[in-house]
């Protein structure tokens, strides 16, 4: 397994898994706080706006993780150029000296693993800032939906208090 499955392994499992499971979990509890639970709900209700603190903090990982493999991608390609540089000269060297030609082979077959490595790489980094986007829109439609159901409960609590009151059970 490459860094790159390592990273899109991240992604799916410690972002795009956790943050679907949240909107599950706030979609559930905004339902059952329209439908009038109280005490309970204020409990889950703390529990998941700390989970989707923690979904903050991984965008945060997410975006400087894409940082530093834009810097190694950087670094990477250099150090090809280079290595395509002295392999065109081993080439001349190997028509004198068979350890040259031996070490072109090698060359070679490094350049082309470094290649393969930097394309899934750089397909890994092309899938953050996407990833990114979804987590600030599902980040902001969770937090809109808990805080409307919040304020639907209140109000629910405060309609059943005027109708006691009116009823004259206040």
């Amino acid at each position: 397994m490459g860094l790159g499955d390592s990273l899109r392994n991240f992604i799916k499992n410690e972002i795009i898994g956790k943050l679907d499971d949240l909107k599950k979990g706030v979609s559930a509890l905004s339902t059952a706080m329209k439908m009038g639970g109280y005490e309970e709900e204020a409990a889950e209700a703390d529990k998941l706006i700390k989970q989707i603190n923690d979904i903050k903090k991984q965008k945060t990982k997410l975006t400087n993780l894409k940082k530093q493999v834009d810097g190694f991608l950087k670094r990477a390609k250099s150090a090809k150029q280079a290595a395509e540089k002295l392999r065109e000269a081993n080439t001349v060297a190997s028509a004198l000296n068979p350890a040259a030609a031996a070490i072109t082979l090698v060359q070679e077959k490094l350049i082309k693993k470094s290649e393969d490595e930097m394309k899934d790489l750089g397909s890994v980094v092309d899938i953050v800032d996407p990833t990114v986007q979804e987590i600030d829109i599902a980040v902001v439609d969770m937090e809109s939906e808990l805080n409307q159901a919040k304020k639907d409960q209140e109000d629910m609590k405060q309609n059943k208090k005027n109708r006691d009151e009116m009823l004259g059970r206040g």
